[in-house]
């Protein structure tokens, strides 16, 4: 074990010791809100090598956790209370997944009709009905190919052309395709076929997205849906025009399909970067676009109400219990120096 794991294993040992009911009486946040991608008790390949992801008795156990000690919330409640820009009179969660990925569909969504939470699904228009593949997804599959191919000499230099740099090794040939962004995209589809890989064969065999039907039979069992973007930037990598575009013709997407109550919006990645423009744009106090724009910050507030920052609640090695008692505790440390607001230039 490192010096960092071990420092990590005591403050989280402490701060787990930390009683629950004092802290939220201290943290100005008034609704947390853990967000997920999946639930799976299978490997998915294209998604392994990206990010962990909770089993179903894990993701049992936190909303167990969860409901004996916040009230769950829907993402109605949650759009309503920001117009009001009053706070919550007790203290809830609000459940998110991003993506729109079957396993929503297949796994999640059944743990949370049997414990009666309501959860928010975050959709991108360009990947529901399997349209395309989040570009994400495809360095994924590249990653667990190059994991279980045997890598020849000329595997690695036809890459490093594609690339545009030397690869001489495997591990320079993971590098080469990790640092592949949004914008460089392309050059997925390019290596697809030395890995063997074909894209469009896998989105319509494995499915990994929902469809139009599967989702409103969500909403009819009383979920929330939203919009993602259209397909997946990091927005500090694209301009303001295009960090707009892809917001506002992803939630009239939403609207036109499926007519939910309030227009939300929930941040692909991260929206460290976003600048003040973006949300003078879309939640002016006196002529909003959206009702509601989800955040990843964690632990951060907004000066505008209309704006709720939410956390990473699906890493496997992180009991929810856990997760939530450091954001509150860091929320309370910052509030206390008053540093819990988020300044945007």
């Amino acid at each position: 074990m490192t010096m960092t794991s071990s420092i990590k294993r005591i403050v989280f040992s402490g701060i787990t010791s930390l009683n629950t009911q004092w802290l939220k009486k201290r943290s100005g946040i008034d609704v947390i809100s853990p967000f997920h991608h999946l639930v799976s008790d299978e490997p998915v390949p294209w998604i392994d090598k990206l990010y962990g992801y909770k089993n179903s008795r894990q993701f049992e156990a936190d909303l167990d956790w969860l409901l004996r000690n916040f009230r769950p919330l829907s993402l109605e409640q949650v759009a309503g209370q920001a117009q009001s820009g009053q706070p919550f009179p007790e203290k809830g969660f609000l459940i998110c997944f991003d993506d729109g990925l079957r396993q929503v569909y297949e796994t999640a969504a059944p743990i949370l009709l049997r414990k009666g939470v309501p959860a928010a699904f975050f959709l991108n228009p360009q990947f529901v009905d399997n349209q395309s593949v989040f570009h994400n997804f495809k360095k994924g599959l590249l990653l667990d190919r190059l994991d279980r191919m045997s890598i020849t000499p000329g595997i690695l230099t036809a890459a490093g052309n594609i690339l545009g740099i030397p690869v001489t090794s495997p591990d320079q040939l993971r590098d080469g395709i990790c640092s592949i962004n949004y914008l460089n995209k392309q050059l997925f589809d390019k290596l697809a076929p030395i890995f063997d890989l074909d894209f469009d064969r896998f989105r319509l065999e494995q499915k990994p997205f929902m469809d139009q039907d599967q989702i409103r039979q969500l909403i009819a069992q009383g979920f929330s849906v939203g919009a993602h973007s259209m397909d997946h930037p990091l927005y500090s990598l694209v301009p303001l025009k295009e960090q707009l575009r892809q917001t506002r013709e992803s939630t009239a997407w939403v609207q036109e399909r499926f007519a939910p109550r309030f227009r939300t919006f929930a941040f692909p990645h991260v929206d460290t970067g976003v600048s003040k423009a973006f949300f003078d744009e879309l939640v002016a106090p006196d002529a909003p676009e959206l009702d509601l724009i989800l955040g990843n910050t964690t632990a951060m507030l907004e000066p505008n109400p209309r704006v709720v920052h939410r956390f990473i609640g699906e890493n496997p090695d992180i009991p929810i219990d856990r997760m939530v008692k450091t954001v509150l505790s860091y929320n309370i440390v910052r509030k206390t120096v008053n540093r819990q607001y988020i300044r945007r230039s």
